[in-house]
């Protein structure tokens, strides 16, 4: 159906509902005359009469009355093929380091699903490098202290250091370590497996006072001055603003990392995926730009 043809349906339509061309033409912002000669055109084109008009009164006819009931179908089609271009839903499926997630994700995700509430999130967090083009994640945050994988589109949120911190509390019992090598003097926190901290100029055995796979649990011993840990600086930001862990060794040069959120090519053809992929980037922008 022609486009001017669903135009003159919609005008129909406006007069069939009123039954007047003059209220009709005042709802559609145009003139009367206007109106009548579209309408006429309309039963033109469908060989049908379609309103019995008098001096005084408008009436359908039966085949007007058909016409009025398809023109609504029509629009009310229209309208939610307009809202479903508009609308963003379904599931977004993501992975993304624990820290990540709990310290931006969860706000990145609410704040994305105050514009768009029909959008689902489903969270993995883990530490595993997932290959996106084998498991059935739409997009992966991940941290890599080198180039992100070639095969995949990746976009840099942030760079970050592992910063070494104490409590104060910790400090004032056991001192101050002022180089890499007291660090053996100090009761330290690792994560498991992970005894051994790099630095730029140095790789340090660390005594393990406790150790744990959750830094979450890491932090939280730190700050019960349990001992020395060493976690991603964007995870201890708000602590070492209010002064409850102390940076220390800051004349070390720790190894920079980035990073990304990460996402199959055939992702970008996806509007609801795509809106998500730009959002995190204004996200990370505003807060960290």
């Amino acid at each position: 159906m022609h486009h001017k043809t669903l135009e003159r349906l919609f005008m129909f339509a406006e007069v069939a509902r009123s039954l007047s061309f003059s209220k009709a033409a005042k709802a559609l912002g145009i003139s009367k005359g206007h109106l009548s000669a579209q309408v006429k055109v309309l039963e033109q084109e469908l060989d049908v009469p379609l309103l019995l008009r008098t001096t005084r009164t408008v009436r359908l006819t039966l085949e007007g009355e058909k016409v009025l009931a398809t023109s609504q179908r029509i629009k009310l089609m229209t309208g939610e093929l307009e809202r479903g271009l508009n609308t963003l839903d379904g599931n977004i499926r993501l992975t993304a380091p624990k820290l990540f997630a709990q310290t931006y994700l969860v706000d990145v995700m609410r704040q994305f699903r105050s514009i768009h509430p029909t959008v689902k999130f489903e969270l993995n967090t883990s530490y595993t490098p997932h290959d996106l083009n084998y498991v059935n994640f739409d997009m992966a945050f991940r941290a890599t202290d080198s180039s992100p994988p070639e095969n995949m589109v990746s976009k840099k949120l942030l760079d970050y250091t592992q910063v070494v911190v104490a409590s104060p509390g910790y400090l004032q019992k056991h001192g101050t370590p002022l180089d890499l090598e007291s660090l053996h003097e100090h009761n330290c926190l690792p994560a498991h497996e992970s005894t051994v901290w790099s630095f730029d100029n140095a790789n340090i055995k660390v005594n393990c006072a406790i150790s744990s796979n959750d830094n979450i649990v890491l932090k939280e011993l730190a700050l019960k001055s349990e001992g020395i840990v060493r976690l991603p600086s964007y995870f201890l930001d708000s602590e070492i603003k209010q002064g409850t862990l102390v940076p220390l060794l800051t004349n070390q040069a720790a190894k920079r990392s980035s990073l990304y959120l990460l996402y199959p090519t055939a992702t970008r053809e996806s509007s609801r995926l795509s809106a998500f992929t730009s959002f995190v980037s204004d996200y990370f922008k505003s807060n960290l730009g």
